[in-house]
């Protein structure tokens, strides 16, 4: 067997790092996506708490929390999708 040339080691090495990136990148996206999900359920928790006046301070904390992780996940994928910078 013959070894590889440079060429051919470096095209292994680039065709390796990228199938790495974009692993790393789906599975980064889908975390985003599954946190921004959790982020919409404290909400809907929230407003369901309202609605049958049982919100107490940890319910508006929830709600915080989860508008919180709701904004950073949606700018984070919509950043993913369209290029630019996400805020965090």
């Amino acid at each position: 067997m013959t070894a590889d040339t440079p060429e051919t080691t470096a095209q292994y090495e680039a065709a390796y790092r990228g199938g790495r990136d974009a692993v790393l990148s789906i599975v980064s996206g889908a975390m985003w996506a599954v946190l921004g999900a959790f982020g919409v359920g404290l909400l809907w928790l929230t407003a369901i708490a309202l609605t049958n006046d049982t919100a107490t301070p940890p319910t508006y904390a929830a709600a915080l929390f989860g508008a919180t992780l709701t904004v950073l996940a949606g700018d984070e994928l919509y950043h993913r999708l369209h290029g630019g910078t996400p805020i965090f």
